[in-house]
């Protein structure tokens, strides 16, 4: 069962998440989606191709 905080917080971040995907990718030397991805969701144990779906799916 996932944890409650989890569910709260998931759709706070989503909406945070799209919009730091755009805004970081632009920068000279930012970090790429995936890394913002792994940032936002630390909480999440995920791979390097969940973070990159993840990633594809925000942009």
């Amino acid at each position: 069962m996932p944890n409650p905080a989890s569910q709260d917080l998931l759709p706070a971040i989503s909406a945070l998440l799209t919009t730091a995907i755009r805004d970081l990718r632009g920068r000279p030397g930012g970090p790429d989606p995936i890394d913002v991805v792994r940032r936002f969701l630390w909480w999440l144990p995920l791979s390097h191709d969940e973070a990159r779906a993840i990633a594809i799916r925000m942009r």
